[in-house]
């Protein structure tokens, strides 16, 4: 794990500048083609890219475009489509690559539409003292 805090420590810092995942904030279809267009280059395993895909969102990136991110990474990658290649059978090897496409492309709005936050800004400010937790402007206690 050390190898993959000082992998996303890089990437933050390098890959995804302040304000570079604001224009990978696409919803729906279309962030998770940006977010598979960015991990599939990325050949790391599925835990190397969670401290990576974490930066990315916190840089502004959808929902959508992190998880087809950490997907793409970790199962479409070339080394991974030329291991699936060469070890399973063929009807094996088409199997995985059409379930990582299709997990790519629609884990990541599933999961956005089921948590309902495609609106949300990815890290909420923390409410002031005092302040209700609903931020319907009424204070708590009253």
């Amino acid at each position: 794990m050390t190898f993959a805090m000082l992998v996303a420590g890089l990437t933050e810092a390098f890959l995804f500048p302040a304000g570079a995942g604001g224009r990978l904030s696409g919803r729906g279809l279309k962030g998770a083609l940006q977010g598979l267009m960015v991990g599939t280059p990325m050949t790391l395993c599925s835990a190397c890219i969670v401290p990576i895909s974490s930066a990315f969102r916190r840089k502004g990136a959808g929902v959508e475009a992190t998880i087809a991110m950490a997907q793409s990474s970790s199962t479409l990658n070339l080394p991974a489509i030329i291991m699936a290649a060469t070890v399973f059978t063929p009807l094996l090897f088409g199997s995985r690559l059409v379930l990582g496409i299709i997990g790519a492309l629609l884990l990541g709005p599933l999961v956005a539409l089921l948590m309902g936050r495609r609106g949300r800004s990815p890290d909420p400010q923390p409410a002031p003292a005092g302040a209700s937790p609903v931020g319907d402007g009424s204070s708590s206690g009253r």
